[in-house]
This record gives structure tokens, sequence and C-alpha cells, in this order.
């Protein structure tokens, strides 16, 4: 028995088995393909749950803070509107110590003038001390 190869069938023998090779890699990849893509929709899954999950909270989060700046913002409304009467106040206490600490001098110029018979022509002259 003899078995002749020439040349122009070996390459064709070389490029089937080149090409069976091929297929077996090409299914496998596919397979590998497959278990990705399954994956993959796992995590898009996951992500669609964890965003809508993540939207309610920023909505529930801006609601609040929304809340708080109206909150802030009355307040400070309220403490512009009675900032006059605060000031009316306060000038009204610094009247009242004015007062009190003028009559508590006039009250001292009364008595300094009754004490050192001073002339009352001239109240604004200066007593002379006592030496001793």
């Amino acid at each position: 028995m003899r078995v002749s190869l020439d040349i122009k069938q070996a390459a064709i023998l070389l490029v089937l088995i080149a090409l069976f090779i091929l297929i077996i890699f090409l299914i496998r990849l596919a397979i590998k393909l497959a278990d990705t893509l399954r994956n993959v929709d796992e995590l898009l899954a996951d992500t669609k749950r964890m965003t809508t999950i993540a939207a309610a909270r920023t909505e529930q989060v801006d609601d609040q803070i929304d809340h708080a700046i109206e909150m802030f913002t009355s307040v400070s409304n309220k403490i512009n509107e009675n900032r006059s009467i605060i000031k009316t106040a306060g000038n009204v206490g610094t009247a009242a110590g004015a007062l009190k600490s003028f009559s508590k001098k006039s009250k001292k110029r009364a008595n300094r003038y009754e004490m050192d018979e001073m002339n009352y022509e001239r109240p604004n002259k200066i007593r002379k001390r006592k030496r001793r």
C-alpha cells in the first residue's frame, strides 16, 4: 500500500484542520460571551434598582432641603420684621439709662451747689479744693 500526498492536498488538509480548530474556538467564545451577557444583564438590573432607590432618596432629601430653606427664610423674614421693634426697645432702654444717669448727675450737682456755697450766677465755675 502506497499513500502519496502532493503539496496541494497537504495544504488543503492543513487549511481544513485550521478551520476545524477555528470553529472550536468560536464555539467556546460564543459560550463565554453568552455567560458574560447574562452577568451584564444582572448588573444592569441591579444598577436600575439602585438608580430608582437613589432617585427616590434624592427626591426625599430635596423635599427636606426645600422645607429647611423655607423655614430659614421665614425665620429670617420674622427677624427682619422684628428688627425695628428690637431697635426701638433698645433705644428706649438706652434712653431710660441716659435719663437715670442724668438725674443722678443733676442731684449731685444740686447737692454740690448747696454744700459749697457756690455762686449761682456762675454755676460752671470750677470750685477750688480746700487745702488742709
